[in-house]
C-alpha cells in the first residue's frame, strides 16, 4: 500500500512540476517573442533575464517530461498499438493523440533549444547556416506544445482535481516540501543572473578588478592605474589584456618575462612566475568563456570583462604564432596594405564572396584606437567604398544589462536587423574557423586586425 502511495505521489509531483515548468516557460517566451518586435516593452531589465531563465526552465521540462514518459511508457506502448486497430475514435484515442502531439513538440522544442544553446560551440557553423529555419521551429514547436498541453490538461481537469484533494489529504506536507525545494533549486541556478546588476555610467574604470591564473590563483589590480605598452594602437586610458600583465610585473604582483616578436607583430609571454606556455581566455560583460586565438595585447580592455591564464600545450601554441607569422608576411607582401584573400557574406537575401578586398581605415573609434588602426568593421565600410555593398551602423550603449559602447552592423543591403536576428562576424585564419578561435565577441569596431586570411560575416536569429 505504502508503495502504491509512494508512486501516486510520485506521478503528482511530476505532473505539478511540469504544470509550473510550463507556465515558466510559456511566460517568458510570450515576453521573449514580443521583445524581439516591439522596444521597451515595460519590462525593462528585466528582458536580459529571460534567455538564462527560459533555457534553464527548458532543460528542466525535458528532464521532467522524459521521467513523467518513462512512467507511463507501458500505457503509451499499449495505445500505440491499440489505435491502429480502433475502427472509432473515443475519448482515450484523442487523448493518444494529443500526447503523441506533445511528445514530438517536446523533442522539436528540445533539440532546437539545445542547438541553439550558446555555449555549445560544435553547433555554431548549424545555428549560422539554419538559424532562421531553427528560431521558427522552436517558437512554433513551442506553442503548439503549450496548446496541446492545456487541452491535455482541460480533459484531464476531474482526474486532476480528484490527485490533487487525495494528495493534499494524504502528504500535503511532504508534497510542498518537493515542489518548493524544486523552486529552491531553480532560484539557486538563477541567482548568478539575477544578481547581474548594470554597471555605473562614468568614464572611468572601477576602483579593483580581479583576474584568475590558473596555479597562481587570483590577483587584483585598479584599472585606472594601466598605461598600454602598446601606444600604436590604443589611445590614453585605454589598454589591452596584455597590459594587465605588464602592470602586474611593475608592481611586482607577478614575474613577467615577455618579449616583442615583430614577425608576428605582437608581445608573447616567455614565463609568469617561471612557468612557460601561457594563454588566456576573456569574454565582456553577459558573454562566456570562449575559445580565440587573438593576439593578447590587441585585445581591448572593457569595464566588466572577464579574464583567465591558463598554460597550453605548445604545439597549440605554436599554430597560432603561425597563423600570426602567415598575416604579417601577407601584410609585407601587399606593401603594407591589407588586402583578405576572402570576404563572405551570408544573410535570408544575400550570398556574396568578393576577393582581394583591400581594405582602408575608417577611425570610427578614435576615442579608443589610434588613428588609422584598422578594425573589422573597416572590412564593411570600405566594400560600401567600392559600392558593393551597402550598409547602416547603429550605436549601441548598452544590450540588457551589458554595456556595449559600439557600432554595430545593423543592416547590410536588404537585410536589417530585426528582434533577434542580425548579423555576427568572424575574422582570422582558415585554421581556426568558427568557435575554434576566430569567433570571439569583441565588437567589430574594437577588433584590431592585420592581415587575415577570411572574414566572414553571417546572418543569425537566436
Amino acid at each position: 500500500m505504502n508503495l502504491r502511495l509512494s508512486r501516486k505521489m510520485g506521478n503528482m509531483i511530476i505532473n505539478i512540476s511540469l504544470l509550473i515548468i510550463s507556465l515558466i516557460l510559456f511566460f517568458t517566451g510570450i515576453i521573449k517573442v514580443i521583445n524581439l518586435f516591439v522596444n521597451d516593452f515595460g519590462f525593462g531589465n528585466f528582458t536580459t533575464l529571460l534567455t538564462p531563465l527560459h533555457d534553464w526552465s527548458g532543460i528542466l521540462l525535458t528532464i521532467v517530461s522524459s521521467i513523467h514518459l518513462i512512467m507511463h511508457r507501458k500505457w503509451f506502448v499499449a495505445m500505440s498499438k491499440q489505435i491502429f486497430h480502433s475502427k472509432k475514435f473515443s475519448k482515450k484515442e484523442w487523448n493518444y493523440l494529443i500526447d503523441l502531439g506533445m511528445l514530438i513538440s517536446l523533442i522539436l522544442v528540445s533539440i532546437t533549444g539545445i542547438i541553439k544553446l550558446p555555449l555549445l560551440a560544435a553547433n555554431q557553423e548549424l545555428i549560422y547556416e539554419y538559424s532562421i529555419f531553427l528560431m521558427t521551429l522552436h517558437d512554433w514547436s513551442g506553442f503548439l506544445l503549450i496548446a496541446l498541453s492545456l487541452t491535455h490538461i482541460i480533459l484531464h481537469r476531474k482526474w486532476l482535481s480528484k490527485k490533487l484533494k487525495i494528495a493534499f489529504e494524504i502528504r500535503a506536507v511532504q508534497l510542498t516540501s518537493v515542489i518548493s525545494l524544486l523552486i529552491i533549486i531553480f532560484a539557486l541556478i538563477s541567482v548568478p543572473i539575477l544578481n547581474s546588476a548594470p554597471l555605473p555610467a562614468d568614464d572611468s574604470y572601477n576602483s579593483q578588478t580581479t583576474i584568475t591564473f590558473e596555479s597562481l590563483g587570483k590577483l587584483n589590480f585598479n584599472p585606472n592605474d594601466i598605461e598600454t605598452v602598446r601606444p600604436d594602437l590604443f589611445k590614453e586610458n585605454h589598454f589591452s589584456v596584455y597590459d594587465i600583465l605588464h602592470h602586474l610585473n611593475q608592481t611586482d604582483e607577478l614575474a613577467l618575462k615577455a618579449h616583442f616578436e615583430a614577425s608576428m607583430n605582437t608581445y608573447l609571454i616567455d614565463e609568469i612566475n617561471g612557468i612557460s606556455h601561457w594563454w588566456y581566455e576573456a569574454y565582456y560583460q553577459g558573454g562566456w568563456w570562449e575559445d580565440n586565438v587573438f593576439r593578447m595585447d590587441h585585445y581591448p580592455y572593457k569595464e566588466g570583462m572577464t579574464i583567465r591564464f591558463f598554460t597550453r600545450d605548445p604545439s597549440v601554441l605554436e599554430r597560432i604564432y603561425n597563423t600570426w607569422r602567415e598575416e604579417i608576411q601577407r601584410l609585407k607582401q601587399n606593401d603594407g596594405e591589407i588586402i583578405i584573400p576572402r570576404v563572405r557574406i551570408s544573410s535570408p537575401t544575400n550570398d556574396l564572396d568578393f576577393y582581394n578586398v583591400s581594405v582602408s581605415p575608417h577611425n570610427l573609434r578614435t576615442d579608443f584606437l589610434q588613428r588609422n588602426v584598422l578594425t573589422a568593421i573597416d572590412i564593411i565600410l570600405s566594400l560600401a567604398d567600392r559600392r558593393l555593398i551597402s550598409y547602416d551602423l547603429t550605436w549601441y550603449d548598452k544590450i540588457g544589462n551589458a554595456e556595449i559602447n559600439s557600432y554595430y552592423i545593423e543592416k547590410i543591403n536588404e537585410d536589417e536587423a530585426y528582434g533577434g536576428c542580425g548579423f555576427v562576424y568572424e575574422t582570422g585564419d582558415e585554421d581556426f574557423p568558427f568557435f575554434q578561435g576566430n569567433h570571439i565577441h569583441i565588437p567589430s569596431d574594437l577588433r584590431i586586425i592585420n592581415s587575415p586570411e577570411y572574414s566572414r560575416w553571417l546572418w543569425i536569429c537566436l
